[in-house]
């Protein structure tokens, strides 16, 4: 893909190192805010191994087209180009089951998410500060129970929270994810 500020072909970006973080992105019709979304993403998580798996339900816009060619020159992309059981939920299981990392986040590419507070997100998890955490642009300084997250406007929850989603953030297994039941 050429890069149109410089008309240049940017070299291959390799991963050295499994990731930590998986951040699933679903899509749809989001061609021309993807590459600026994994920019975005790259730039928020410098210094993190991290992969980015984009499902895209076969967009009409081609933006299936345009991740597989981002993928071509950086192998921390993952593409899955979705043809049967459309939509966001369907999208976010199955990039979550294709995911390397044990630690997963999910993020729009309608460019409305800020990736910038992923390393506070993923570090208030590893720390042992919440089990699930969740980014909010209505929570100016929301905190888990055990504690502030980092300043991040998040909220954090541990499992025996009463209101808990049913999933976990965290995986024992690479290939599998745990929901509770």
């Amino acid at each position: 893909m050429t890069d149109p500020s410089t008309g240049t072909v940017p070299a291959p970006r390799r991963s050295t190192s499994p990731p930590i973080l998986s951040v699933i992105t679903p899509t749809f019709n989001e061609a021309q805010n993807l590459p600026v979304l994994i920019e975005r993403i790259h730039t928020a998580l410098a210094g993190v191994p991290h992969e980015i798996v984009v499902a895209d339900d076969n967009s009409p816009d081609g933006t299936w087209r345009i991740a597989e060619e981002l993928a071509a020159l950086d192998d921390s992309i993952v593409v899955l180009r979705r043809f049967h059981d459309h939509g966001l939920s369907a999208a976010v299981l199955d990039a979550m089951s294709a995911a390397r990392a044990p630690y997963l986040a999910v993020i729009d590419a309608d460019l409305q998410h800020d990736p910038s507070i992923l390393p506070d997100m993923l570090s208030c998890l590893r720390a042992d500060k919440a089990d699930v955490v969740v980014g909010s642009r209505e929570s100016e300084g929301a905190a888990t129970e055990s504690g502030a997250c980092n300043g991040v406007p998040c909220h954090g929850w541990r499992r025996s929270s009463p209101g808990l989603p049913a999933c976990s953030h965290r995986r024992s297994d690479e290939r599998v994810l745990h929901v509770d039941p």
